[in-house]
C-alpha cells in the first residue's frame, strides 16, 4: 500500500505527467493503464529526444531525420510533424506541442510521455516542466537484467550501471511532485496505486484496471503487448551468472538498501 501522504504539502491538480524508471521496470503497463483514463494520454516512446534535448534542430528536415522512428509510432503524417515544428522555439516546445498533438487527438485533457531513456535527460525535463507530475516506478534489478536478458536487450556491466545511474538522476525531481513506488508492490494492490496517481492529477478516479485491456494503445515497448495481464512471476535467477549477480548487487547496493530489497 503506498505510505499515506500529508496532501497539503503536495499541489493537486496537473495538465502534464511524466513517467520515469528503467526498461523492464512496468513503465509501459503503467502507461497504458493511465492511457485509458477519458482525461490522461501518454503516447508511445518519444526517443528523439535525447537527441533534441541537447540541441534545438536547426531545421525542418533535421527534424523529419531524428523523429522519423517516433512519428511512425505516433502515425504522425508529414503535415502534423510540420506544425509542431514550427509552432516550436526550443527542444521543451517540441516535446510539449508533440505530446499536446497525441492529446487534443484523442480529445483529453493532460498529456504525458513515458520515455525509459529520459533518464539521460532528466535534469532538461525538471527544469522545463517543474509544474509536471512525476511518477518513477522501480523494479529489483536482478528482475530488470533477467527480463532484459530474455529481450537480447542486456549488455552486461553497462546494463548494470545504468539502472544505478536511472535511480540515481532522479535527485533532480521536486519531491512536491514526485511519486515513487515498486514494481513489486505495484501488482500486489495496482488500484491504491492508479487511485493516488488519478488524485494528485486532480481527475475522476475511473476502473482503468477493467479499461486498460479493453483499449488500443498503438505501439508499446518492444517485446510487450497493450493489454499485458497483471501479474506476479516467479524469478528464474539461473538466467543470470554468478558474475551478473555479483556486480548487480555491488553497483546497485545503495538502491538496493534505499528501496528494502536488501533481506
Amino acid at each position: 500500500m503506498p505510505h499515506p501522504r500529508k496532501k497539503h504539502l503536495f499541489k493537486m491538480g496537473y495538465d502534464s505527467i511524466i513517467i520515469l524508471g528503467y526498461k523492464r521496470s512496468g513503465t509501459s503497463l503503467l502507461r497504458v493503464i493511465l492511457n485509458s483514463h477519458p482525461e490522461i494520454a501518454i503516447g508511445p516512446e518519444i526517443k528523439f529526444m535525447q537527441v533534441a534535448s541537447k540541441r534545438f534542430p536547426g531545421t525542418f528536415d533535421e527534424f523529419l531525420r531524428i523523429s522519423e522512428r517516433d512519428a511512425k509510432d505516433f502515425a504522425y503524417s508529414r503535415e502534423t510533424l510540420r506544425k509542431i515544428y514550427n509552432g516550436s522555439k526550443t527542444s521543451d516546445d517540441l516535446l510539449r506541442n508533440w505530446c499536446i498533438e497525441y492529446r487534443d487527438s484523442t480529445g483529453k485533457r493532460i498529456w504525458g510521455d513515458k520515455t525509459p531513456q529520459n533518464f539521460k535527460y532528466l535534469r532538461f525535463l525538471t527544469k522545463k516542466f517543474p509544474d509536471s507530475l512525476y511518477v518513477h516506478i522501480v523494479r529489483h534489478p536482478f528482475d530488470v537484467m533477467i527480463s532484459s536478458k530474455k529481450r537480447k536487450q542486456y549488455h552486461g556491466l553497462h546494463t548494470i550501471i545504468a539502472w544505478f545511474v536511472s535511480n540515481w538522476r532522479v535527485r533532480f525531481v521536486n519531491k512536491k511532485n514526485f511519486i515513487f513506488f515498486k514494481y513489486e508492490d505495484f501488482i500486489k494492490d495496482p488500484a491504491s496505486y492508479i487511485n493516488e496517481i488519478l488524485d494528485r492529477l486532480g481527475v475522476q478516479k475511473v476502473d482503468l484496471l477493467s479499461l486498460y485491456q479493453q483499449q488500443d494503445h498503438g505501439k508499446i515497448a518492444e517485446g510487450d503487448w497493450w493489454n499485458k495481464p497483471i501479474q506476479a512471476k516467479p524469478r528464474d535467477e539461473s538466467i543470470l551468472s554468478a558474475k551478473d549477480k555479483t556486480f548487480i548487487n555491488l553497483i546497485c547496493f545503495p538502491y538496493l538498501r534505499k528501496y528494502g530489497y536488501l533481506k
